[in-house]
């Protein structure tokens, strides 16, 4: 499905709204969901959260609706991993 919401504000996390931080939520498919199913629902929920008063409703929420395509959410997602990986092996975080 991958859309994406940016979130400019959080009420739980008030200390990164300063550190430029973005917050993203989006929705994913099984592996193997085929790519047309894929491609029909990110349209039908592009369609969904471009409509003026579902946009309006989640910015009144804090939250920017911006849909990407699936490709551009598999690279963010792509680019958050090796950030965030790059990070914990710079701090010497372990998993449990």
């Amino acid at each position: 499905m991958r859309f994406l919401f940016k979130t400019s504000y959080d009420q739980d996390l008030r200390l990164f709204r300063h550190s430029g931080q973005v917050f993203w939520y989006g929705l994913l498919a099984p592996a193997k969901t085929p790519r047309a199913i894929v491609t029909r629902l990110n349209r039908e929920i592009t369609g969904i959260l471009n409509q003026p008063d579902v946009r309006s409703r989640w910015v009144s929420l804090g939250a920017e609706p911006a849909p990407t395509t699936p490709a551009q959410f598999d690279k963010l997602i792509a680019e958050d991993i090796a950030a965030l990986t790059k990070l914990a092996r710079a701090s010497n975080i372990k998993a449990d």
